[in-house]
């Protein structure tokens, strides 16, 4: 349930502030107008894109399951590839968009703005997964 709570607190922190909400749920209104207005597709291409949120919700609770707590004795710091896994769903979430946004043509606009949408939460909760990992707040 820690995990959880953390994760929450990250999405939160992500979310902070008008000037972060608005854009983005502009963005996302952006998103859902083009794609009504899209040619439609095969309905199974449209799983194709959860991937793309997976990625970032996996990152935040990899980030708050791994959490270092100065407090705790004995402490133990977290082995390094701990933190590599961050950095390596970030390159595989960049590629992944890349080759959606070229696969699904019929809904490239809309693959595209859901991508950055998506690629937004993405940084973030690698940032604060990398902070919460190595213990360093910035």
């Amino acid at each position: 349930m820690h995990t959880l709570q953390i994760f929450i607190w990250f999405l939160r922190l992500s979310l902070y502030g008008a000037v972060v909400l608005v854009p983005l749920a502009l963005l996302a209104v952006v998103a859902i107008v083009i794609l009504i207005r899209s040619t439609p597709i095969e309905r199974w291409k449209y799983w194709l894109l959860t991937p793309l949120p997976l990625l970032w919700i996996f990152v935040g609770l990899w980030g708050g399951l791994f959490w270092v707590d100065w407090q705790k004795t004995p402490f133990v710091p977290n082995p390094q590839w701990i933190g590599l896994v961050v950095t390596l769903a970030v390159g595989v979430y960049v590629a992944g968009a890349i080759a959606l946004i070229v696969y699904l043509r019929g809904i490239r606009l809309f693959v595209t703005l859901f991508a950055i949408l998506n690629l937004y939460f993405m940084l973030a909760m690698a940032a604060l997964s990398s902070m919460a990992i190595s213990g360093t707040w910035i």
